[in-house]
């Protein structure tokens, strides 16, 4: 697994940048993309513990088609933060591609945060 699989996917981690994580460019770049997919389709429940974090394993196809998305049992979430994490990344859908063929990953661990509000 490239340094792809390991980044952090977060909400307001203070100092965080998904470029900080990756080891190329062109892995930055697709981070990012990703990163800011994502979050664009998280609607954040009210339960949702401040600080808590959770680990969504996706499953994508060629193209960015998602095969699954879900979250894993350390997740820290409560049932509406599972739901609407998992939501968001569905959502994303397809997640960047094009372009970032040679960095594509098919498995992937996406980490998330709950703002600190």
């Amino acid at each position: 697994m490239t340094s792809i699989g390991k980044w952090m996917l977060a909400g307001l981690i203070a100092g965080f940048t998904p470029a900080s994580l990756a080891s190329t460019d062109l892995e930055a770049e697709y981070v990012a993309a990703i990163h800011s997919r994502v979050l664009a389709n998280w609607t954040l429940p009210a339960t949702l513990k401040p600080g808590s974090r959770c680990e969504v394993k996706v499953v994508q196809l060629p193209g960015g088609t998602i095969a699954s998305a879900t979250a894993t049992a350390d997740c820290e979430f409560d049932e509406a933060g599972k739901a609407s994490i998992e939501a968001a990344v569905l959502r994303a859908q397809p997640l960047p591609y094009r372009g970032f063929e040679s960095v594509f990953q098919r498995w992937m661990m996406l980490k998330f945060q709950a703002p600190l509000r």
